[in-house]
């Protein structure tokens, strides 16, 4: 498990971006179904977190490049392995064997850098879903979304993942869904696992697309027993560059951020350098804002190769409080 304790002692540095680097791959529909889903009429394609079952070369393949460009943790492929996205595609029954197949690949390829140095952390990743419960759209209930958390959470912590990540939260009520089936889970097993919570804001008026201001984000969740609190997504490096600032100066806990590799254009492309990307990380490394560190959408691993020649320049974010693995 993830010990709190270094985020005192060190910045830490996260992996860069799962699903665009799998576009960038250019998978076909038979290959996202590979022979186990071959004969399938459902379509597979961009369902990413089924490659965990049908492709896991390449998912290992993705893990190993980014500890190979000196990640210090590598979150699964498992973003969308919730009950309500997976059910788009008809694959609510696979939620528990995705989830479980994306820690132990990601486990097996961490321990192998592990052995050769520093130890290295699997974050069993878990996204919003398309479903908000502070819009009228959805139809559905707070226990409906929290029952779609359940068998996620389950899986990843069971294949014993160090740590978990809910990312890209853009409504707070999705979060609490969220935090709550953690903990329930956490009840259940009689054990902790520590989480980072990132969300995700709509524009450059510092406010979540639910309307919360990031303000109110930390301030709803910072008694939560967190690892970390932070951003991630929607923003370039450049653009979340304040917001880190802003959140920094009223975090008691350690701060998270991994942008986007800047802004997309109109063909929904990330085209920011690696140099480019870096050189405002670096702004957040010498102010003191992180404790952890990488990227989001766009970003390569060479993206975190150059953060990982920069992170141990600098000290992290001053912590008042830290998580107790044993609360």
């Amino acid at each position: 498990m993830f010990d709190s304790n270094i985020l005192n002692e060190r910045i830490i540095l996260m992996d860069g971006a799962m699903g665009t680097f799998i576009s960038s791959l250019q998978l076909t529909e038979n290959q996202f179904k590979g022979k186990r889903f071959e004969n399938t009429d459902k379509p597979l394609k961009d369902l990413n977190d089924i490659l965990n079952l049908t492709q896991p070369e390449i998912i290992t393949s993705i893990h190993r490049s980014y500890l190979e460009a000196g990640s210090d943790i590598i979150e699964t492929n498992t973003l969308n392995a919730n009950i309500v996205s997976l059910s788009a595609y008809g694959c609510a029954d696979l939620c528990y064997e995705i989830n479980f197949q994306g820690v132990q690949l990601a486990k097996t390829i961490a321990a192998e850098y592990s052995a050769k140095g520093r130890q290295r952390f699997v974050a069993g990743a878990v996204g919003t879903t398309a479903k908000s419960l502070t819009f009228s759209a959805f139809d559905g209930s707070f226990t409906e979304l929290y029952q779609s958390f359940l068998p996620q959470i389950n899986a990843l912590m069971d294949a014993e993942a160090d740590l978990l990540i809910v990312e890209t939260i853009y409504d707070l009520l999705n979060a609490e869904a969220c935090l709550t089936a953690i903990n329930d889970v956490c009840k259940t097993k009689k054990r902790s696992i520590p989480t980072i919570l990132s969300c995700t804001i709509n524009n450059l008026e510092n406010r979540l697309l639910s309307g919360q201001t990031l303000e109110t984000f930390y301030h709803t969740f910072e008694n939560r027993n967190l690892l970390a609190i932070g951003m991630n997504c929607c923003l370039g490096s450049e653009q979340i560059l304040p917001y880190i600032r802003k959140l920094s100066a009223i975090s008691d806990i350690p701060v998270y951020a991994c942008p986007n590799a800047g802004l997309p254009d109109k063909e929904g492309s990330y085209r920011q350098t690696p140099s480019e990307f870096v050189a405002s990380i670096e702004q957040m490394l010498k102010g003191g804002f992180v404790n952890i560190v990488g990227g989001c959408c766009g970003t390569t691993p060479e993206h975190i190769k150059l953060i990982a020649e920069k992170v141990n320049l600098y000290s992290p974010h001053p912590i008042q409080k830290l998580a107790n693995p044993k609360e």
